[in-house]
């Protein structure tokens, strides 16, 4: 691991890495472990995605229920600032209810075979990152590097997210190892790509910023600012009578 007097260059920065700080709490009742914590998670991401809400709809403010639904939310936090987030949701892609969901909307009906057999999933979305921290190998590698990591810490299969191809965000998943399923599909009427991050692609993966990673995760833990939704899965068939 780095040592913690070690400075790094993050996007376009040079950082001591002891002021960075990564931060998971439970999507909806991450108030109840971290008060503080997410409030700022919240107002950073309602100021991110607030005005994109506006100019796409009719809606004259963004409330807190898509914040609110995610599994888990993290953040990197840098001198008690938040300058990026990703969310977290959950999805059994075996479950044909949650092949409804509107996540998934966007697909034709023959492409949703590609996630047979895909099971329990992590999905990231939902990602801000401060104008300020914004470029490559930045604070979205580390986030999406966090999230891979996140997967690998639980009874997860793989992770999953589509990117939109405009903001040529493609490269952003497969610095850490994944690899495309479905190419060219339309996402808000923007060309997007879905990938899959298999359960082994942090540790294949040669991006620059795995240390970093290594050591935020490690050192969150420590912390007690990796807060986790416990998962037990139940394999055996249920029925009802």
């Amino acid at each position: 691991y780095l040592m913690f007097n070690q400075d790094i260059v993050i996007g376009r920065r040079l950082v001591p890495i002891q002021k960075l700080h990564y931060y998971v709490l439970p999507g909806k009742f991450g108030n109840l472990a971290d008060h503080i914590a997410f409030s700022k998670m919240f107002n950073f991401w309602k100021q991110q995605w607030e005005p994109l809400v506006k100019s796409l709809s009719k809606k004259t403010q963004l409330d807190s229920d898509e914040f609110l639904r995610q599994f888990e939310i993290t953040a990197l936090v840098y001198e008690n600032e938040v300058v990026g987030l990703l969310g977290l949701d959950l999805f059994d892609l075996n479950n044909p209810v949650h092949m409804k969901h509107s996540y998934f909307s966007w697909l034709a009906d023959e492409n949703h075979s590609v996630f047979k057999d895909f099971g329990i999933s992590l999905v990231i979305n939902q990602l801000a990152v401060s104008k300020l921290w914004r470029g490559e190998y930045g604070v979205a590698d580390l986030l999406v590097g966090l999230a891979v990591k996140r997967m690998i810490s639980g009874p997860f299969q793989r992770t999953i997210c589509y990117t939109r191809n405009l903001r040529r965000t493609d490269s952003l998943a497969e610095r850490w190892g994944a690899r495309a399923i479905l190419k060219e599909q339309l996402v808000h009427n923007e060309p997007s790509t879905y990938f899959e991050f298999p359960k082994d692609c942090l540790i294949l993966s040669s991006h620059t910023l795995k240390p970093v990673v290594e050591w935020l995760w490690q050192e969150a833990s420590s912390n007690n600012r990796v807060i986790l939704n416990t998962i037990n899965i139940n394999t055996k068939k249920g029925e009802l009578y």
